[in-house]
């Protein structure tokens, strides 16, 4: 998740435009080994196992490594083997924007002396167990609107690592802010209810929700049918049914899904709008929280 906040510091700096960004994300793929592939590539896992484990995150929000090791195909000190085996995304994307001849090497150090210095990033999996992540994202989007600030930087959070997971990581998220949503474009959306109460709304044109779709369910579709919508459905089925399981454990509190539904009305919802660019196209997921 932190080549997103890393290019968003280097369009908030001006450094880069979104479509610069965009375009080095698309080939970052290329260039940097998924943890999954890394284990095949080295004889310690196959191919259904991999499979399995993406399956199992969609009921558990844990890495891959930690449910490989969990379910016995890794060791810890194979993970730790693999991540080290594993380019740093920084070191990879500023090297493809030097290569690009956006930055040269004098900026590229510049770039990370101060990224680091500000943001107190180090790389690999330390990450996330010496940054306070709430404070890493509000580094970056402005929630003075938010009200119920905390729940919504823990469903953010998820629905970040859960875009990562299943659709992929070539995205980066413009802006989140507070608007009125009246029902616009191609819009699916679900409700959690109970002792809290959220709905939550994807919406974007009809070749993005396509090439969605098409990422989630790994294949190829053409023309919005059920089975286009039943993949977005699923999507938030399984991003909320693991928000809902991680208040349950953490805070004890049940609630409930109401089954997804395509909008067929407008309405006036004051609600939080997640500006989420991919390099397949542009869509927002709003949550009324």
């Amino acid at each position: 998740m932190f080549a997103q906040f890393f290019g968003s510091y280097l369009i908030n700096e001006k450094l880069i435009t979104k479509d610069q960004f965009l375009h080095i994300l698309s080939k970052k793929n290329s260039t940097m080994l998924k943890l999954g592939a890394v284990a095949i590539n080295k004889g310690y896992m196959n191919y259904d196992q991999v499979e399995r484990i993406h399956e199992i995150q969609k009921i558990q929000d844990k890495k891959i490594g930690i449910i490989a090791v969990e379910e016995g195909y890794l060791t810890s000190n194979q993970v730790i083997e693999l991540l080290n085996e594993q380019k740093s995304e920084y070191v990879v994307l500023c090297q493809i924007l030097i290569d690009e001849g956006i930055i040269n090497y004098n900026q590229f150090y510049e770039i990370m002396e101060k990224y680091k210095e500000n943001y107190l990033v180090l790389d690999g999996e330390e990450q996330e167990n010496k940054v306070e992540i709430n404070k890493f994202l509000e580094a970056f989007y402005d929630f003075s609107d938010v009200e119920n600030k905390d729940l919504f930087l823990r469903y953010f959070l998820l629905l970040i690592n859960n875009l990562i997971r299943f659709i992929g990581d070539d995205f980066i998220i413009s802006d989140v802010s507070k608007k009125v949503f009246k029902g616009y474009r191609y819009v699916l959306y679900q409700d959690i209810k109970g002792k809290i109460n959220i709905k939550s709304i994807f919406s974007s044109t009809e070749n993005t929700l396509l090439s969605f779709a098409s990422r989630f369910a790994k294949e190829e579709f053409t023309i919005i049918d059920e089975y286009v919508e039943a993949s977005i459905c699923d999507f938030l089925n399984i991003h909320n049914g693991l928000f809902i399981v991680n208040v349950s454990n953490k805070d004890g509190i049940e609630l409930t899904l109401s089954p997804p539904l395509k909008e067929q009305k407008e309405q006036d919802l004051e609600a939080i709008f997640i500006s989420i660019h991919y390099t397949f196209g542009n869509f927002d997921f709003i949550v009324n929280i």
